[in-house]
């Protein structure tokens, strides 16, 4: 169980993230050399809090000063805990993700009123193999 005043930071930052109040960063885009699975970052002034998935898909929240030091590492030891780690990293891939899907709609959308045919021969230009 976390101690009152981590849950405290936690919730407040679950409860802003929900209502869009976060700007969530990837942490690779954020310029954090080591990074994990479902891996974002909320940057403020002086520090920043990173919630990611470690080993064996287990979440985890560090807490960093402003010179990039974790400070306080967190693994979540009750169900309790744990379920507010995974809504946590719901809300920041969804933060992250949502305005990329609206662009990537937007340009399907734009593609398919074009004239003509549709579709380039080059299917090797993603970054990764796509789920079909």
């Amino acid at each position: 169980m976390f101690e009152p005043d981590v849950r405290e930071i936690l919730v407040r930052l679950l409860t802003r993230s929900q209502a869009g109040e976060v700007k969530w960063l990837e942490s690779e885009a954020a310029g954090m050399n080591e990074t994990a699975q479902d891996d974002y970052v909320v940057l403020m002034p002086n520090s920043s809090i990173n919630v990611f998935r470690a080993y064996r898909n287990i979440p985890r929240v560090n807490f960093i000063d402003s010179a990039g030091n974790v400070r306080l590492s967190l693994t979540a030891d009750t169900d309790e805990d744990k379920n507010l780690f995974e809504q946590l990293i719901a809300s920041a891939q969804e933060n992250v993700n949502a305005p990329k899907a609206l662009q990537t709609l937007d340009d399907i959308k734009k593609a398919l009123k074009q004239e003509g045919v549709i579709g380039e021969t080059n299917p090797r230009r993603f970054k990764e193999e796509v789920p079909f």
